[in-house]
């Protein structure tokens, strides 16, 4: 759990912030707000997009945090996250 912390503590304090996550898969997700649990036993989080507060005209997406590749600023593209 502790290896993911730091991407989710990112994640909260961008609440209300544009943001863009990138996927393994190269999906890009516009992401407002996070919420995030732990399957018993994970040692990664699910992440669910959007939803506390739901956004109208914004997609719930859930994904786990092992597949997240970067996260940058929506507007400017700065990147402050990125994969090893």
């Amino acid at each position: 759990m502790a290896q993911d912390r730091a991407l989710l503590e990112l994640l909260l304090a961008r609440r209300g912030v544009a943001t863009t996550v990138e996927l393994t898969s190269g999906v890009l997700l516009d992401v407002n707000n996070i919420v995030f649990g732990y399957d018993e036993g994970a040692d990664q989080a699910h992440v669910t997009t959007n939803i506390n507060p739901f956004i109208e005209g914004e997609s719930v997406e859930v994904f786990m945090t092992g597949e997240i590749v970067a996260v940058r600023d929506a507007g400017s593209g700065t990147v402050l996250y990125k994969s090893n």
